[in-house]
């Protein structure tokens, strides 16, 4: 009953989305150009990615390594990423599409009206 009742949710949920685009294998996450539209939909504004988006953790951990040791004095992070590291970089905008925010507006509206089917779902599987 529980697991009927979750998939329901999820199903609930998904109804305004293009579920095929999440069926896809070969789409990654933070990676996938639909990823950054459907984010560019959240926030209702463009989105731009560096080519170097993919790059992860360890990347950025040894940019702000070489930013401790390479910055000029009074030089704030944000000054030295825009000379030094990301000037001449490529980067990649994806506006937002008004299809996208309808879809994504629905989802968030039947996810909210939602959320105490899943307390109670979750609560059931706890007892």
């Amino acid at each position: 009953m529980t697991i009927l009742l979750i998939l329901s949710v999820i199903t609930l949920m998904l109804s305004s989305l293009d579920v095929s685009r999440f069926l896809f294998p070969d789409i990654h996450f933070l990676g996938s150009p639909d990823f950054h539209r459907y984010l560019a939909a959240a926030v209702h504004a463009p989105v731009s990615v560096l080519e170097t988006a993919g790059e992860g953790g360890p990347w950025g951990m040894a940019i702000l390594a070489l930013y401790m040791v390479d910055k000029a004095e009074g030089e704030t992070l944000e000054e030295y990423l825009d000379k030094k590291i990301f000037s001449g970089m490529e980067s990649d905008t994806v506006e937002p599409d008004e299809k996208d925010i309808e879809g994504f507006e629905q989802f968030t509206a039947r996810y909210s009206d939602n959320i105490g089917i899943m307390k109670a779902a979750v609560k059931s599987l706890k007892s």
